[in-house]
């Protein structure tokens, strides 16, 4: 904030259906259906000319009732701060819990193929080296992240497949999924308990170099036991795909209709990160993506995936609509 401005001017809203109070620490508690929210109370402070920083006590503050707009309930907060020199600048941080960059040194970049995603990004394409698509947690709160890396040289820890097996030489390599499991009670090197990727070739169509045509991470949930689903969308052909001769009678095989047609994916790994369980494919000659997974809450072991997504393929096409579908 600069010198001389109206702090009770900042502001933002809570909208939707959340209990929302401030506890005696001064952070902001959102509580929903699906859990609470925490905001930790900001960090506030005025930096000297030394280069040191004096600390300015505040915390979040919530109008005192809340309003309704097109129906949403809404719910204004403000920061309560305390004296400070209004002739300099004001910091009003917020706090993180932990926060840590993940990836390598771009050995090659290209598009991130997120047809699911085409509302947000307005159909403009997301040129990447490696990104993150999806997290979960455990009930230690151990951090699993999953998406796609172009990189060749991601930190790998504990895996599974150490190196990106996509088609390709530098800087056109496919890209492969990766998984990383962090523990946030660790620091450095030890925060990061397992990574890994997992993928093959990809699209190995001369003509198709550099398109991103290789194996993307979508969505991540965990069982009780910590082992990781992982759901996507493959351009790796026939019985590739790592895992996929675990899969049993359904989706061992890559009916993909053309190599620049994906078909979706589903992995579970154990615990450790060092071993794929089993994968499906699932078939669609005309494309199908996986893009989100969930487990029966609870569930330790053994545990069904409940996956959706969307694909273009019907049933004569290879989709697996089952007997009883609706």
């Amino acid at each position: 904030a600069a010198p001389g401005a109206d702090i009770s001017k900042i502001k933002f809203a809570i909208e939707g259906p959340a209990s929302v109070v401030v506890d005696g620490d001064g952070n902001l508690r959102i509580r929903t259906d699906a859990g609470t929210v925490t905001m930790l109370r900001p960090s506030i402070y005025q930096e000297n000319a030394d280069g040191t920083r004096s600390r300015v006590q505040g915390q979040f503050a919530m109008a005192k009732d809340g309003t309704v707009e097109a129906g949403v309930p809404h719910r204004e907060v403000a920061f309560q701060v305390a004296a400070y020199d209004h002739s300099r600048k004001l910091i009003i941080d917020p706090q993180l819990f932990y926060s840590t960059y993940y990836g390598g040194s771009a050995t090659s970049t290209g598009p991130v193929q997120l047809a699911q995603l085409s509302g947000i990004t307005q159909g403009q394409t997301l040129t990447v080296a490696d990104v993150g698509l999806d997290v979960a947690v455990d009930s230690s709160h151990k951090a699993y992240i999953t998406g796609s890396a172009y990189s060749s040289d991601l930190p790998t820890k504990s895996a599974f497949q150490a190196t990106n097996q996509g088609a390709n030489a530098a800087p056109q390599q496919n890209p492969n999924v990766f998984i990383a499991k962090f523990d946030p009670t660790q620091s450095g090197a030890n925060s990061l308990v397992y990574a890994t990727y997992l993928g093959a070739q990809g699209d190995t169509q001369v003509s198709d170099k550099g398109d991103g045509n290789g194996d993307l991470g979508f969505g991540i949930a965990v069982d009780g036991n910590g082992e990781a689903f992982v759901v996507g969308q493959t351009y790796s052909a026939t019985t590739t795909f790592p895992g996929s001769g675990s899969c049993g009678a359904f989706g061992q095989t890559n009916n993909q209709g053309a190599s620049s047609t994906n078909v979706g994916f589903v992995s579970e790994l154990n615990a450790a990160g060092n071993n794929v369980i089993y994968s499906c494919y699932i078939d669609g000659s005309s494309n199908a993506t996986a893009a989100r997974v969930a487990l029966v809450p609870g569930c330790a072991t053994n545990c069904k995936a409940y996956i959706t997504g969307s694909t273009q393929s019907t049933a004569a096409q290879g989709f697996p609509v089952t007997a009883n579908a609706f």
